[in-house]
């Protein structure tokens, strides 16, 4: 991604170099006026190339930019997905514990009935 954006600048800085050596400024002369000049009409194709090299690039980034968004877009789905998942086995777990409380609660009841049953039947053998 970033190289072949620093490749197309360095492309045009070259370009833009080579044909106006004394003049860093592609769109203006050394006078600082406008470029009506026709002798600077090399400028004008330089001008142009890197007008197309930067709707190039904005192009690019603009599809690049679509596919991460539709890539994020993805990801939000499945955590929105996945979020839902876990409150079900969350519910389902607290649901268990509930259970589970209720069935340890039963089993000393039933160990407390079994423990009054075996000393009954104990003082009963013992009358006899």
């Amino acid at each position: 991604m970033g190289k072949s954006r620093s490749n197309r600048e360095d492309t045009a800085a070259e370009t833009t170099n080579a044909e106006n050596p004394g003049n860093s400024s592609p769109t203006k002369t050394q006078d600082g006026e406008a470029n009506a000049n026709p002798a600077f009409s090399g400028d004008a194709a330089s001008l142009a190339k890197v007008l197309e090299e930067t709707r190039e690039f904005r192009k690019d980034t603009k599809e690049q930019l679509n596919d991460i968004k539709s890539e994020i877009t993805s990801v939000n789905q499945k955590i929105a997905e996945a979020e839902v998942r876990i409150e079900k086995v969350e519910d389902r777990a607290q649901n268990m514990e509930q259970v589970l409380n209720k069935v340890r609660k039963v089993m000393r009841q039933q160990e407390n009935k079994l423990l009054d049953q075996e000393g009954r039947s104990r003082r009963e053998k013992e009358k006899k």
